[in-house]
């Protein structure tokens, strides 16, 4: 059994999203399934929740594992695509956790991005633009518009509202 430490650091409190739960799990499982499945024995993953300098919530996946080489990064996003010290260090995975990532950022016009050093890690960052709420209609619900909302609150949980 790999050995590793898992944290988790809010920095702000009652961040709301109107989105859909169930595919941001989705996303968040893909980026912490990479980041656990890359880091070595006795390393480190960390989320992390805040807002950057135009208050836009975002959500920081990072690792100090193997990384991705610089040749790859433009590539990582692309369905089956591999880094080469991914197929490398493991044979676990198919190239398409990151694709679906992408898919579900969008879909949420959300944008994710990628900061990663070969041999110390990585840092995968998705941001929640102004535009990235979209608000979700169940036509079956009796009572008109349902909205779906992801919530943070200080009780360090995420829960689907």
């Amino acid at each position: 059994m790999k050995q590793i430490a898992l944290s988790f650091a809010e920095e702000f409190t009652g961040i709301e999203l109107s989105a859909d739960p169930s595919q941001l799990n989705r996303l968040w499982l893909a980026l912490l399934d990479n980041a656990i499945k890359y880091t070595p024995a006795g390393g480190r993953v960390k989320l992390r929740i805040s807002r950057d300098s135009h208050a836009a919530p975002y959500c920081e996946i990072s690792d100090n594992g193997i990384g991705i080489p610089p040749s790859d990064l433009a590539a990582i996003f692309e369905r089956f695509y591999r880094a080469e010290n991914a197929r490398e260090n493991t044979n676990v995975g198919s190239g398409l956790g990151l694709e679906i990532a992408r898919w579900i950022a969008e879909v949420h016009n959300a944008n994710i991005d990628v900061r990663s050093v070969l041999d110390a890690g990585s840092i995968f960052r998705v941001t929640f633009t102004e535009d990235a709420m979209p608000i979700s209609q169940d036509k079956s619900s009796d009572r008109g518009t349902e909205v779906r909302a992801l919530s943070v609150s200080s009780r360090r949980s995420i829960q689907a509202v």
